[in-house]
């Protein structure tokens, strides 16, 4: 059984890699992008939602 610190290093990891999909498709609608944004935010804390989003924010 996983880690409580494990499940939120994946949680972050996915909501990275979907963040960062949403990014570089702008302006393009991407079927079901929004909903699973949505579901992983969720079920995360909200310092780890903020912090990624942050992350994402930030690169060039």
């Amino acid at each position: 059984m996983a880690t409580t610190l494990e499940i939120q290093v994946e949680q972050k990891k996915r909501l990275y890699m979907l963040l960062t999909l949403k990014k570089d498709n702008e302006g393009q609608n991407i079927r079901g992008l929004k909903e699973k944004i949505r579901a992983t935010k969720a079920e995360m804390q909200q310092e780890d939602v903020a912090w990624v989003e942050k992350i994402v924010a930030e690169e060039i």
